[in-house]
């Protein structure tokens, strides 16, 4: 003679009931986790190199993070992760020290950590001066003055001519470059890829510290669907 097991009406109610919330919960991140997979296998396809709109840019920016740097001729001139930025475009390597801008004829000079860097009129680099150059050692700031360029070490004041390249002394007092907040719009323009947010977004990442747990709380989830899943299927409840 066979025997049953007893079943637990009110058991198989709560498993059932927690694999179906459990379910709603899941259904609704794992739409987001694979619509982001999908797009993310096709990234090539569909080029996802552009940049999101200011706006969407903000989600990686706090209103208290504040930058500053320099304006020349309507440029914003700034360091980012020690990489020097004209307005949105990254240009170059800069270091941490971004010491001043100044224009002048054939473009601008920029003293990046005591070396200048040289940009044409259209931000492209053509030269970068080190001391190896002649360029005196531990310069702290730049500007411009009149036609001309002078640089300072906080105690002598040198006149640049930066095609030979040349450094004299005049005396003149050290140069004071003021620097400026950037504005958040221009940290924000051109800053954040739409794969970049697309794969924060597939990761949790774009959340922060809550979408870290939130994909803790998804991968626990599917666990907890499987238990419950299989103890219906199997009917020992």
């Amino acid at each position: 003679m066979l025997f049953r097991r007893e079943r637990h009406p009110k058991n198989s109610q709560l498993v059932r009931k927690t694999h179906r919330i459990t379910g709603v919960i899941v259904a609704a991140m794992l739409l987001i986790v694979s619509s982001t997979g999908i797009i993310l296998n096709h990234a090539e396809d569909i080029d996802l190199d552009g940049y999101v709109p200011g706006f969407l840019a903000g989600i990686y920016f706090s209103p208290s993070d504040q930058v500053n740097g320099y304006v020349a001729n309507e440029h914003y001139f700034f360091v980012l992760s020690e990489e020097l930025y004209v307005d949105s475009t990254r240009v170059r390597y800069c270091g941490s020290d971004l010491g001043g801008v100044a224009r002048f004829e054939y473009g601008y000079q920029i003293l990046c950590d005591g070396s200048i860097l040289w940009l044409d009129m259209d931000l492209n680099v053509v030269d970068w001066l080190t001391e190896a150059a002649g360029l005196p050692g531990q310069l702290q700031s730049i500007v411009s003055f009149k036609d001309d360029v002078l640089v300072s070490d906080g105690d002598k004041t040198y006149l640049v001519d930066i095609e030979v390249p040349a450094f004299k002394v005049v005396d003149v007092s050290p140069p004071k470059s003021g620097t400026i907040q950037i504005p958040a719009e221009v940290l924000m323009e051109e800053s954040v890829s739409w794969h970049k947010l697309i794969l924060d977004f597939h990761s949790g990442r774009v959340f922060g510290t809550v979408g870290k747990y939130a994909s803790d709380l998804l991968a626990l989830a599917f666990i907890l669907m499987a238990i419950t899943g299989l103890m219906i299927w199997t009917r020992r409840i």
